[in-house]
């Protein structure tokens, strides 16, 4: 039987897509990315630089660009892997980011999740985020939303 793997999400929602861009172009750099799919009707995006990544992006209709990275350090804290998920509707952009539930629990506490989401949300030019298990969209298995815990327990 095949083991099921839950997963913790962090969403930032209206983040500015140069600033998304150049974070994960960071990562990427940093860390090692063992796969990405685009959900695009247009075919693969330009991975080949910042403005072509962008542009690849910007010129889509509305679809969702997915990022496998392995090995990746939060806050000085490692982690096998994160998945990055830039999600466009219209000309807005949110950036969705999957952790193992397992391994997030284990290694880091809410309290400093949630400070690593602050301190990005700001970073990419929003002010609105929440962190649950997959999808975080539903209230009712949050974390957090913003600076407020809950409902859900770590």
């Amino acid at each position: 039987m095949k083991n099921v793997v839950d997963y913790i999400e962090l969403t930032i929602e209206n983040v500015d897509l140069n600033s998304t861009i150049e974070y994960l172009f960071e990562v990427i750099s940093e860390f090692t990315l063992k796969n990405r799919s685009e959900l695009t009707r247009e075919g693969d995006i330009d991975f080949q630089s910042l403005e072509t990544l962008k542009s690849s992006i910007v010129n889509s209709s509305d679809d969702a660009f997915y990022f496998y990275i392995l090995d990746v350090r939060i806050l000085n804290t490692s982690f096998n892997m994160m998945g990055l998920q830039i999600i466009k509707h219209n000309v807005m952009y949110d950036l969705n980011i999957d952790f193992e539930e397992s391994e997030m629990k284990e290694k880091i506490s809410v309290i400093d999740l949630q400070h690593f989401a602050s301190l990005l949300t700001t970073r990419l030019k929003s002010s609105h985020y929440y962190c649950g298990l997959e999808p975080a969209y539903v209230e009712d298995t949050r974390f957090f939303t913003g600076n407020l815990f809950g409902p859900l327990l770590f």
